[in-house]
């Protein structure tokens, strides 16, 4: 099957691709340039979270969060860290408000999960961008950790 990409989602991966390496990179290279992209720190943590959600992410003034619904398998964890990565790389999160300290401090509210989920057109845009340059990453990096040699992935504990 295939799927409409949109205008923004090719400039965007035609530009972090050529950035970071004609379509190989790493997941660290890949955190590194949305950092830059984003000029704050990008920090990732797990959470019980609903079944109907893998994760979200929060922009703060001071940093970008993500947030990832604990004890998943590698590879979900990553596509879903990749789908949230891909929100910030196309400036998806509303204009931070607070610090994460304030919101630490605050009681860690997480208005996405209060939000009823109404699935716009808008919405649905925006979910569906993020998919599709998260599948174009994971690709990128999928191809990166398979170029590595054998003895490389058994020192570093990749596995296929």
């Amino acid at each position: 099957m295939k799927i409409k990409i949109s205008d923004a989602v090719i400039c965007k991966f035609t530009y972090v691709a050529a950035a970071l390496g004609e379509e190989v990179f790493s997941f660290e290279d890949l955190k590194w340039f949305t950092e830059v992209e984003r000029r704050k720190s990008l920090h990732f943590e797990k959470e019980t979270l609903p079944l109907s959600l893998l994760g979200f992410v929060k922009a703060f003034t001071d940093r970008d969060l993500i947030v990832i619904r604990a004890r998943m398998d590698e590879t979900l964890t990553q596509l879903a860290t990749l789908h949230e990565m891909a929100h910030l790389l196309l400036d998806h999160p509303p204009a931070p408000t607070q610090t994460y300290e304030e919101w630490v401090q605050g009681g860690r509210k997480h208005e996405e999960l209060d939000i009823k989920r109404t699935h716009n057109n808008e919405d649905m845009c925006r979910e569906n961008d993020a998919e599709a340059l998260a599948t174009l990453l994971y690709e990128c990096i999928s191809r990166q950790e398979a170029s590595l040699p054998e003895v490389a992935k058994d020192i570093y504990g990749w596995k296929n």
